[in-house]
């Protein structure tokens, strides 16, 4: 009689465990099929790969949703109030057959009205910002709060590098569409191009002794030089760095308040400041 309960036990012993090894290498699919698992979880762990749209996952997380023509795809983050209208991190693709843009917005996301290539933006109160990609570009791009707000392409790299501002179709390294304003810096008689490419130095009376450093092989800088506003006037004296046509540096003014404007193109092969004089006497 024991030994039948023993064998009894053992059996089933055996058969729990290999009930717990099976499930151990068990795939779940949750579908739509009654009754589906539905529910609250506080965590859900995965041991490989987790896949949504699709039952073949490529990565740990693998979300899949078919491209339709001008519908757009979300995955969403954070957020606000329950939607992604607002401060939230959501990555979204709109396409057609034969292309596609995908778009990771740090703010807002496709307006209902957008088609492929020409998206809208929706934020409610923060403006849109995010990253483009198509088949030839990455573009920075942006637009104010708003509902279908019409998309501002501001920085775009094609894939050969070329940069642009204010285009989607540069020609050369930097192609700027629109006005490029360079900041004047303050200098004192210590002239570092790294600062900028616009430098203004009011000169002291007497002599002024100046030192050019950080010049950038065919650098185009610009060098104004006031006058004091009273008392004697201050003189230059040029580093040895800057050379002039037939070896003569202009005549500045010596009239109290005035500006002279000096040019200068940076000769990285001869190691000097090539320079010329753009306006005087003020």
């Amino acid at each position: 009689m024991y030994k039948q309960i023993f064998c009894f036990t053992a059996s089933l012993f055996f058969l729990l465990c290999l009930s717990v090894l099976v499930l151990a290498e068990e795939s779940i699919t949750i579908t739509t099929y009654y009754p589906s698992p539905y529910g609250s979880y506080n965590e859900l762990y995965v041991a490989s790969k987790l896949g949504i749209g699709t039952t073949e996952p490529g990565a740990q997380l693998h979300v899949f949703k078919a491209i339709t023509n001008d519908v757009v795809n979300s995955l969403a983050m954070f957020g606000y109030a329950g939607g992604i209208t607002n401060r939230s991190i959501v990555v979204e693709q709109i396409g057609n057959v034969s292309t596609a843009n995908q778009f990771i917005f740090l703010n807002g996301h496709l307006g209902s009205n957008s088609v492929t290539g020409t998206p809208t933006f929706t934020s409610v109160y923060a403006p849109t910002f995010g990253i483009e990609s198509n088949d030839s570009n990455l573009n920075l791009v942006t637009a104010a709060p708003g509902t279908n707000v019409a998309a501002i392409r501001s920085l775009s790299i094609k894939s050969d590098g070329k940069v642009g501002i204010g285009t989607t179709n540069p020609q050369h390294k930097l192609d700027i569409n629109g006005a490029m304003y360079e900041r004047r810096y303050a200098a004192s008689t210590s002239i570092d191009w790294n600062n900028s490419n616009v430098q203004s130095l009011t000169l002291s009376s007497g002599i002024n002794a100046l030192t050019f450093s950080n010049g950038q092989d065919g650098g185009k800088y610009i060098l104004i030089l006031k006058q004091p506003a009273g008392g004697a006037a201050g003189t230059v004296s040029w580093p040895a760095s800057a050379r002039w046509a037939g070896g003569t540096a202009p005549t500045l003014t010596t009239t109290n308040g005035k500006t002279d404007y000096i040019g200068f193109i940076y000769n990285g092969v001869d190691a000097k400041y090539d320079g010329v004089a753009q306006g005087l006497n003020f």
